[in-house]
């Protein structure tokens, strides 16, 4: 058998470095993270209904909705869910807002964190213009943190 051409040996290497840089640096190396906190929150000046949906392994797993009251000026409105699966091992979450067809998603193992809260938000937050007015209403997104406080049992936070 020849032995293997200096551009083969090092395609192999880079081949079989990269297959195990991922977990050389904890990527997707660890448990998948707990969610600790989450809420709902919309900045439209038109009340919503937002549509929570777990899925795992195909499955749905988890289904909710919340109805938020219409944003003033001064006050967004947040509703928080219960209930929901903490332990989110191959789980992605579908949040979308009533007369809306589109999905935002979220993959929880993408995520390397022990703990996670999240925001689905409504609209875009918006900012003055000085004239009272608005950013205009956006879709849904969803926002998260990795600060452990959301999983700390003893704040009453967890889902």
């Amino acid at each position: 058998m020849p032995a293997p051409t200096r551009r083969t040996a090092l395609q192999v290497a880079g081949g079989l470095l990269a297959a195990g840089l991922p977990g050389c640096l904890g990527l997707g190396s660890g448990d998948p993270p707990d969610l600790g906190q989450l809420e709902a929150t919309n900045h439209d000046d038109e009340a919503h209904a937002v549509h929570v949906l777990f899925v795992e392994g195909g499955e749905p797993t988890y289904w909710n909705s919340k109805r938020l009251a219409a944003a003033t000026e001064d006050v967004v409105r947040t509703a928080t869910f219960e209930g929901y699966p903490t332990d989110t091992a191959n789980t992605t979450l579908y949040a979308r807002a009533d007369r809306r067809s589109d999905w935002a998603s979220f993959e929880f193992a993408a995520h390397d964190a022990s703990c996670l809260g999240l925001s689905i938000t409504l609209g875009e937050p918006r900012a003055g213009t000085g004239e009272g007015g608005r950013t205009p209403p956006g879709g849904v997104s969803v926002w998260y943190t990795t600060d452990t406080d959301v999983c700390d049992p003893s704040t009453g936070t967890r889902g």
